[in-house]
């Protein structure tokens, strides 16, 4: 958004503070759970798995904890987070809604927190971030909600001499998270993710090891008598639970979910990824992959009630296609 005018500024600004009103509202209980039991399979015959803990930017990182391999929950939470900011950022053509321009400044600056105050999208931008915060710190019930005493003094102070976001401290970014989709539903500054991933495992079927010569790099020559060998997990199947709270079908957030599971159906993700053993490709398989939408307000027993919180294992019977679907245009079947 560039340059727009108080035409333009206002209504967005009315709707930015309409939604974190209703945001609030929301997010004082608790309405309804989402469950996904992903299956993710070997795209080939075989993914050969890199067991080292080492952390790379196009691969997930596979451990080893009491001789099994480990991956944690929140490297795949990461993984899913990245892949969903780049295809929602990508199907951005021109940002008109709250949620799309907000999602269009979402950024992550090395060694600093999320922000949406480090791109340079104009004054109209500025005036939108300026006004809402504005308004947000007038409404007690607001500011006591995304900030504290010492942050809203702290906010009306710098407000005053904005003419960009350059110098936007830190406790602005609580007020504008919940503004943003990606960080409705994968945590944001001050704000919890409505996505966990609960459970992940990996399913393996022994090793293969390979033997490697040591290459000297100045003269390029191998080592004499310098051998090693690397083993690596010959893994047949991912697995991955997750659970989504408040999630409305149809909006931006079920949207990019939906999106999302797309992605690792057609494109899938790497796990334990190394150069001398492949990127060990795992897809997702739609047939495999179940999950349930829960409406909590629709259980009719406590016994359902305790399922849906602590077995939902019992209740998981749709197939993912169907709850893609639905997440782009209706409510799941319950």
């Amino acid at each position: 958004m560039r340059d727009a005018g108080m035409d333009r500024l206002n209504p967005l600004v009315e709707d930015a503070i309409s939604f974190l009103k209703e945001f609030i509202t929301q997010q004082s209980r608790l309405n309804s759970l989402l469950y996904l039991k992903l299956v993710l399979e070997p795209v080939g015959r075989v993914a050969y798995v890199h067991v080292s803990g080492e952390r790379g930017e196009s691969y997930i990182p596979v451990f080893r904890v009491n001789n099994e391999p480990y991956i944690p929950p929140s490297s795949i939470h990461g993984a899913l987070r990245a892949v969903a900011e780049g295809i929602s950022k990508a199907s951005i053509t021109k940002p008109e809604s709250i949620d799309q321009i907000f999602l269009n400044a979402h950024c992550e600056p090395e060694g600093d927190i999320i922000r949406h105050t480090c791109s340079e999208l104009g004054q109209g931008y500025v005036s939108l971030v300026k006004t809402v915060i504005e308004k947000v710190l007038a409404d007690k019930e607001l500011y006591q909600h995304f900030t504290t005493d010492e942050g809203r003094e702290e906010l009306s102070k710098a407000v005053k001499g904005w003419r960009d976001l350059t110098t936007a401290p830190r406790a602005a970014e609580p007020i504008i998270a919940p503004l943003c989709p990606i960080c409705r539903l994968f945590g944001g500054p001050g704000l919890k993710a409505k996505l966990e991933v609960v459970d992940v495992t990996l399913h393996t079927e022994g090793t293969h090891a390979v033997t490697h010569a040591s290459i000297d790099r100045p003269t390029s020559t191998v080592k004499a008598k310098h051998l090693y060998t690397i083993e690596n997990l010959v893994a047949k199947k991912l697995e991955v639970t997750v659970r989504v709270k408040n999630i409305v079908p149809g909006s931006s957030e079920a949207k990019i979910l939906s999106t999302l599971l797309t992605y690792l159906k057609e494109i899938g993700v790497s796990v334990g990824g190394k150069k001398s053993c492949g990127k060990g490709r795992f897809a997702l398989n739609p047939e495999k992959s179940v999950g349930t939408f829960i409406e909590l307000s629709k259980l009719s027993s406590p016994k359902q009630l305790v399922h849906a919180v602590v077995s939902p294992d019992k209740l998981m019977k749709s197939k993912v296609a169907e709850i893609m679907k639905a997440l782009n245009t209706g409510t799941p079947n319950t």
